[in-house]
């Protein structure tokens, strides 16, 4: 089956109905994330998937707030009213499981962070195939320090 950044990645109800069935990408979704979504049809599974992606990256930390300050029933049903599914948990450790789940499969994708990275990596990889070896630089290092320490 697909990626699930692959479903919420849909512009429009066509979009989803492109890849496969309502039944499946639901049962999917469900699956995959470890929630029952509440959805009747097409628009609403897409409406769903719209609000549920902006409130995992809008409400990040405070998820995890939620449940360090409150109790187990407090915390999922302040967590199921934010995020708009349902979400069962036997544990405070159980509810945090699945809130980390649930951020990295959809909240942590940031494309300029990616690009970062990979450039950093193909840099050093490139520099390996002309006999000079990089340390992994810290945060405070710029790809520009590390030219000017190599240059020729």
């Amino acid at each position: 089956m697909m990626k699930i950044n692959t479903i919420f990645q849909a512009k429009n109800i066509n979009d989803l109905k492109s890849l496969g069935s309502y039944y499946e990408l639901k049962k999917h979704i469900e699956n995959q994330l470890d929630v029952v979504l509440g959805v009747r049809g097409w628009e609403s599974l897409f409406y769903k998937i719209i609000f549920l992606n902006k409130s995992i990256l809008n409400n990040r930390n405070y998820l995890y707030e939620i449940y360090r300050e409150n109790d187990l029933a407090n915390s999922i049903k302040i967590i199921n009213e934010t995020l708009g599914v349902q979400i069962k948990a036997t544990s405070l450790k159980d509810l945090e499981n699945k809130i980390t789940n649930l951020v990295s499969l959809l909240g942590e994708y940031d494309p300029a962070l990616r690009f970062e990275e990979t450039k950093i990596k193909n840099f050093k990889n490139s520099s390996k195939l002309e006999g000079i070896d990089i340390e992994s630089p810290n945060d405070s290092t710029s790809l520009e320090s590390i030219i000017d320490k190599y240059k020729r």
